[in-house]
């Protein structure tokens, strides 16, 4: 209409090598996008679009080996384009078109295209469009999760694994998702679960499976220019604390770009690698301005990756029950040639969950508040475990509610205590309004009312002491050394 006002933005080829998650080139693909920088608001409202979460997604891969479940892995084609626009967008023509007057034609987009920046959200609303259609219903918890009857989803923008004890109901999923009503989509049926998101998920032959990411090593040796010569192999990824070392040198040559290389460390550390946690969230806090020693320990990461590059995570099923190990290292960074940095006493929280003996859920990250006594530092770990803990709970029990056979098991939350810690165990099971604990009330008490105590037998959370030695979460706090850190990992990684 005349005076109204369209985007009008570039068209942009994207090309791509596609390799497997071992490496193995498989295609080479272009594609068609667009330059959603700049989009104005006129064209889109929320760009917003979840995926699921790596939790969620162990969770259920380890109940369908608990269950002996079938997994299939399904790829939607050029998914976004199988959206329709729900904005007028006008594009200008790519290069390489031929016009008999240039400058004068643009492309009005009908189809969502990829680079807009609400795309991922308008393919996320009309994939679940067509499942709600078919009778899927959406999970509360985790919204990227579907159920229908004894079929479960996990969806990562386009990648979709199916969950099922019955071949059948797969293959007929499959074939209603192609068929024209309600939503025809065009989609590939992979076969059972071998890889998935650059991850490579093997069955072993004594029914374990086995999740590696050799391709993204790979791509990080790379990234730190340790492609020649020979590498010197560590028992360790760290071995000591990091601070800022202000006094140090700005490194005026880096060896490789450091952000880059941090990223690729944060996304292994995040799916298939806990091991290294510590060591690189300990250099991901110095990433606006690295110092040699931060190089230094960015490289000590990848040179154990490098011995490493064939292992990631085993997972082996047990007794089907959860256990949650917190741990934290109280101001486990303090140095004294900087005791005027607020930062290096906030105390560390490492937890681990674990699902029927399988990890499902790891962190190690900076306290936000400074803790005034060891107590205090365990007990905010301990309340920062439980949340990503009940989270884990809501879900399974989530799963039990859709008609699935499924125990449900109650949550055991091991928490180390040092010297006077058995405060740690008493503020959570007797809380009281005490002066040193006052100030964490609000904030860190949020699941004392699932906590299982004489006043509340029916609660989900089980407290219990473990010792310093079984304490599996002690690698999430701080550098170890070689013996105990490959003990740990063992119990963690299976290797």
């Amino acid at each position: 209409a005349k005076g109204t006002k369209f985007d009008i933005i570039q068209a942009i080829w994207s090309f791509k090598r596609k390799r497997t998650p071992s490496g193995e080139l498989i295609k080479h693909k272009s594609r068609l996008c667009a330059h959603g920088g700049q989009q104005t608001s006129n064209t889109y409202w929320e760009s917003f679009s979840p995926v699921v979460q790596w939790s969620t997604l162990r969770t259920i891969l380890t109940l369908s080996l608990i269950k002996g479940w079938h997994a299939r892995s399904i790829d939607f084609v050029l998914a976004y384009p199988q959206a329709p626009m729900k904005a007028k967008v006008f594009m200008k023509l790519p290069f390489g078109f031929q016009v008999s007057k240039p400058g004068k034609w643009l492309l009005q987009l009908t189809q969502n295209v990829y680079g807009l920046k609400d795309a991922g959200r308008t393919w996320h609303q009309h994939l679940k469009e067509g499942l709600l259609a078919r009778g899927f219903t959406q999970g509360k918890v985790d919204p990227c999760v579907f159920y229908k009857d004894q079929l479960i989803l996990v969806i990562y923008v386009d990648d979709v694994i199916a969950f099922s004890p019955s071949k059948t109901s797969i293959d007929e999923f499959i074939r209603s998702m192609q068929a024209a009503e309600p939503i025809s989509y065009i989609l590939e049926d992979q076969g059972p679960l071998k890889d998935y998101l650059g991850i490579e998920i093997i069955t072993l032959p004594d029914g374990r499976i086995s999740m590696t990411q050799a391709h993204l090593i790979a791509k990080i040796i790379t990234t730190a220019n340790f492609t020649s010569g020979i590498v010197n192999s560590v028992p360790t990824p760290a071995t000591g604390v990091l601070h800022k070392f202000t006094n140090s040198p700005t490194v005026q040559d880096p060896p490789f770009h450091y952000r880059s290389l941090i990223g690729q460390l944060n996304y292994l550390a995040a799916t298939t690698r806990p091991d290294i946690s510590v060591a690189v969230h300990q250099c991901a806090k110095y990433c606006k301005d690295p110092k040699g020693p931060h190089y230094t320990a960015a490289k000590r990461i990848v040179r154990y990756l490098h011995a490493t590059k064939d292992k990631g995570l085993i997972l082996t099923v047990g007794d089907p029950t959860i256990e949650c190990f917190a741990d934290a290292d109280f101001a486990g960074a303090w140095d004294k040639d900087e005791p005027g940095n607020a930062s290096n006493v906030h105390s560390r929280t490492g937890f681990l969950i674990k699902f029927a003996g399988c990890p499902i859920a790891w962190k190690s990250v900076s306290q936000t508040e400074i803790a005034l006594s060891t107590t205090e530092a365990e007990y905010i770990a301990l309340s920062s475990a439980t949340r990503t803990l009940l989270h884990l709970l809501h879900l399974i029990q989530e799963i039990k509610d859709q008609g699935i056979d499924l125990v449900l098991p109650t949550a055991q939350v091991k928490a180390k205590c040092f010297e006077d810690n058995a405060g740690c165990l008493e503020l959570a099971k007797a809380p009281k309004l005490r002066p040193r604990t006052k100030h964490i009330a609000v904030k860190y008490h949020h699941f004392l009312s699932h906590v299982k105590t004489q006043d509340n037998p029916n609660g989900i959370l089980d407290l219990h002491y473990v010792n310093t030695e079984d304490q599996q979460a002690d690698q999430f706090t701080k550098p170890l050394s070689p013996v105990l850190f490959e003990r740990l990992r063992l119990l963690v990684c299976g290797w």
